[in-house]
């Protein structure tokens, strides 16, 4: 038996595993690496970082080249949707490569705690959106005062 290996040219490298990537790709569904390491980068899904302080919760997407009134951000029922498009530039001709992706991007988020959405704020600096998810006072750690007995 003679094994064949599979070379495909992804971006400037030639990969021996493309072929394999494209069969765990197809079934599965899914990007081949992302399993149980979160979701993988891409066009349609940019790479998310949560943090959670005692007053917050906090998510920042990187969304390079995407100006803000092409995002949309809504908090409905516990879930945040971060959603848009980043453009192709005007003029398409004349490239000789080309990496940077565009396309349609969305992310969503279940959130597990109690949140005051009319309080919820993002800001976009430097090519990362940060959305700002303030915790209700129900939800934030209190100090509990012990006394001698």
């Amino acid at each position: 038996m003679k094994l064949t290996t599979t070379y495909r040219r992804t971006g400037n490298t030639i990969s021996p595993f493309a072929a394999f990537e494209d069969e765990v790709n197809r079934i599965l569904g899914v990007p081949f690496g992302t399993l149980g390491g979160g979701l993988a980068p891409s066009a349609t899904v940019p790479a998310a970082d949560i943090r959670e302080d005692a007053n917050a919760l906090s998510v920042a997407l990187e969304i390079p080249g995407v100006r803000p009134e092409d995002v949309r951000v809504s908090f409905h029922e516990g879930v945040l949707t971060i959603s848009g498009e980043r453009k192709a530039p005007g003029d398409a001709s004349g490239y000789h490569l080309r990496e940077r992706p565009t396309g349609r991007f969305e992310r969503s988020f279940g959130i597990r705690v109690a949140v005051d959405a009319n309080a919820v704020t993002g800001v976009c600096k430097d090519g990362v959106l940060t959305v700002t998810l303030p915790k209700t006072p129900e939800a934030r750690p209190r100090q509990v005062q012990i006394t001698a007995a």
